[in-house]
């Protein structure tokens, strides 16, 4: 494809599209050939195989957070629901109202957590975002249940770490931002 297609097909500048295609080109994940003044570029699948290799790796932990992060956030979101309705069966038990006053209780609307995998989690945002945080910080576990704690510090500045103790571990991520209980936006280190 021309560096002009890939302008096109992308809506980046031309100098943007023209540096990453010489980082790709030096790494040998594109390459280039020339037909007359035009620079022709193409993947190379077998470099990118391994990059795809390497990825897998990691496919099958976060298939298995991700997995958790919905059992946890509908069971607590389950929980929530039983206890509401238990104060509503209580409140309709001890409130006496005359048939022109109405009473209501507020229920929690349940909304669903799209997450690039696109699992949906029918739970309240807030208890999502809570069950996002605990499962990639002290409950995050390995497939096989072998636990794998994290420290994450959900606020601008904070870290998204593994804590080895004796002041040794590996920095992840820094959080960027936090929208809580929106959002948190991390930078990988």
């Amino acid at each position: 494809m021309p560096v002009n297609g890939l302008v096109h097909h992308l809506g980046w500048p031309q100098p943007m599209i023209s540096k990453h295609l010489s980082v790709l080109k030096e790494v040998g994940l594109v390459a280039m050939r020339q037909k007359g003044r035009q620079r022709l570029y193409s993947l190379n699948g077998q470099r990118l195989k391994t990059i795809h290799d390497w990825a897998k790796m990691f496919e099958k932990f976060w298939t298995h957070q991700l997995d958790r992060i919905k059992e946890r956030a509908e069971r607590k979101a389950r929980e929530r629901m039983e206890k509401t309705e238990k104060k509503e069966i209580f409140m309709s038990r001890t409130t006496t109202a005359s048939p022109s006053t109405s009473t209501s209780v507020n229920s929690e609307q349940i909304s669903s957590l799209k997450i690039q995998k696109e699992i949906f989690i029918e739970a309240p945002i807030d208890i999502a975002f809570e069950c996002v945080l605990a499962q990639l910080g002290p409950e995050s576990e390995m497939p096989d249940g072998k636990p794998f704690p994290f420290k994450i510090e959900a606020w601008p500045g904070g870290r998204w770490f593994r804590d080895l103790g004796n002041n040794t571990g590996h920095l992840w991520a820094t959080c960027r931002s936090s929208n809580h209980p929106r959002s948190s936006n991390c930078t990988a280190r």
